[in-house]
This record gives structure tokens, sequence and C-alpha cells, in this order.
């Protein structure tokens, strides 16, 4: 009988440290419309060009899990692919950028921030396999012009410091690829970057 209970007793304490999800109320149809709903028309072949319009490289942005998620490809083929993947959470819409470097940092962006149709603000939410010191994109700015021209601002953050980097994105025309070298990875902070935080 006692050995009994305290089986009883351990299968009781392993349930009681097994972890529980926690659910979340489901976006509205409205809140999709704003976030997720706005992104699946950049499905297709981009070109990724800097700001002074040199070519940085090629990827893909394309729906997948269902529906439920886009993910986008960049730079695809290099060295320095990286890939972000977008979807909802509750009301809110959040990326994963899981960066060249390593790290993957995890952006949020609520329906009440966003400023109008067309421009996402995702900011800094948490991240992992990220050591102290090490750089992290800690913003992405995204703004689509029209079905063909889009463009990327990513802040990343090293010691306090900040550093943002714009790409612009024009989609190819059918059955165009590019075939130039690829951009570098995570952009490095500008020697006279203003200190901030995410």
């Amino acid at each position: 009988m006692k050995a009994k209970l305290m089986l009883w007793m351990a299968v009781m304490m392993m349930a009681a440290c097994t972890p529980m999800p926690v659910a979340t109320t489901p976006a509205t149809s409205q809140e999709r419309a704003a976030l997720f709903e706005q992104l699946k028309p950049l499905e297709g072949y981009w070109n990724y060009y800097d700001a002074k319009g040199k070519w940085q490289g090629s990827g893909r942005i394309a729906l997948t899990s269902g529906g439920s998620v886009l993910r986008e490809v960049m730079f695809s083929g290099t060295p320095h692919e990286m890939t972000n993947l977008y979807h909802m959470d509750g009301n809110a819409l959040v990326m994963t950028h899981y960066c060249a470097s390593g790290n993957q940092p995890r952006l949020r962006l609520p329906t009440w921030h966003l400023t109008k149709p067309g421009e996402f603000d995702f900011r800094f939410a948490s991240i992992s396999n990220w050591t102290s010191g090490d750089e992290y994109m800690g913003r992405l700015q995204l703004a689509i012009a029209d079905k063909d021209h889009a463009s990327q601002t990513w802040t990343s953050y090293k010691n306090g410091k900040a550093s943002a980097e714009t790409f612009e994105l024009r989609r190819q025309p059918p059955r165009a690829r590019a075939s130039e070298a690829a951009a570098p990875s995570c952009p490095a902070p500008p020697a006279a970057a203003a200190s901030t935080t995410p």
C-alpha cells in the first residue's frame, strides 16, 4: 500500500512539473485582415537591393503550414541565407528571424500598433540562442508599396548601440532569376550608430 501511494505521489509530481500550453484568444477576422492577410500578396520571388540601388541577393516568400505561416527566405542559396516566419499569435502578428549569426529573435506587432495599411513595425519580444554581447535583430519595419515593390528596414543591436539597414524588394519578372553574388549577413553597426535599446 505504501509503495502504491509513493508511486501515485511520484506520478502526480511529474504531472505538476510538465509544462502546460497557455491558451490565447484567436484573432478576429478584422484583426487577421489588418495584419496577416496584408502579407499574403507578397508570395513570389524577389530581388533585394540596398539603399544605393545595388543588388544584394534574391529570395522567395511563400505560404506554408496550411496557409497559417508566411515563410521568407532571404539571399537564397548562399552562405548568408536567412529565413523569416510570419504568423498570428492571438491578436498580434509575430515574426521570427533565423539569422545567419545563429540566434533567433522574435519580433511582435500587436493590432493596436498599426499605423496605416501596408506598414508594419515589428518590435523585439524575445530571443533564443543569444549570448550576451552578440548582435541581434531587434526591429523590422516593413512597408508594402504595391504588389511588386516593398521595403524592409532592419535594426540590429549590439552593446546598446543600434544600426539600421534598408533593403528595397522588387518582384522578379516571371521566370527571371538573379545570379549575382549575395548580400552580407546581418548588418554590422556603423561607426556612428545611435545608442538605444529595442
